[in-house]
């Protein structure tokens, strides 16, 4: 119950705090100001499970100062409001991303130079005289990349040499490099980031079937959705 309440309060703290994307948010300060002198005088009453029950009433509450902090159309996403609320909370500073930056919601990303790069590499791909080239300068950007890399990961278009040779790491290893088929862009973008992160979400490496790819990109958004910006590598 307190912790709820202390997150909620964490959140809105952290959003107020935050500049706002447009305009001066003075007036809004001003009506915060009149709302905390005219509480002062209301008589106190504490609902019997607290004023933050529960995690959708504080995700609820944090979209509501969103609105009213950046207007309409603000659009944080739920998993953003998480993230943040446990940031300002916990002091994860990998994660307090500031509005329109979290790495969480490819949707509400600002794009940062390292997406630029992402971008052009990818182009890249899709020319025959600069594919391997690109695939090679795509992985040496390594794990500053990887939020960028799943952000622009759902590219079918298809490439035009299926071919892509990656050092192999695995002290185990009887060769020195794995030689993969990918047909699409999204299957090199995944072998890719197998070879950054030490992490497998499916196997497309090969090519595969458009559920597989999609289910694939799937577990790659859950993965850094759901895991600390100093830990994307790790198991790299």
């Amino acid at each position: 119950m307190q912790t709820w309440a202390s997150l909620t309060a964490f959140l809105v703290v952290g959003i107020l705090s935050s500049p706002p994307a447009v305009g001066s948010f003075s007036q809004g300060m001003d009506e915060w100001s009149a709302l905390d002198r005219s509480l002062q005088k209301a008589k106190s009453i504490r609902p019997k499970n607290g004023f933050v029950p529960d995690e959708s009433t504080a995700i609820k509450i944090g979209e509501a100062v969103a609105v009213a902090q950046y207007g309409e159309d603000a659009d944080f996403g739920v998993e953003w409001l998480k993230r943040y609320a446990y940031s300002r909370h916990f002091g994860d500073t990998d994660n307090a991303d500031s509005p329109g930056q979290s790495a969480a919601d490819p949707r509400t990303r600002r794009e940062k130079p390292v997406d630029k790069q992402v971008a052009a590499l990818i182009e890249r791909m899709l020319n025959k005289k600069t594919e391997q080239k690109a695939f090679s300068d795509l992985e040496a950007l390594g794990c500053p990349a990887v939020p960028a890399i799943i952000a622009q990961m759902d590219d079918r278009r298809t490439l035009p040499v299926p071919r892509i040779s990656l050092k192999n790491k695995s002290p185990d290893a009887f060769e020195g490099m794995r030689h993969y088929g990918p047909q699409e862009v999204v299957d090199a973008l995944a072998a890719i980031l197998n070879q950054i992160t030490g992490q497998d979400f499916g196997f497309i490496s090969n090519g595969a079937t458009d559920k597989e790819r999609t289910n694939t990109i799937q577990g790659w958004r859950d993965f850094l959705k759901n895991t600390p910006s100093a830990k994307l590598c790790a198991a790299g």
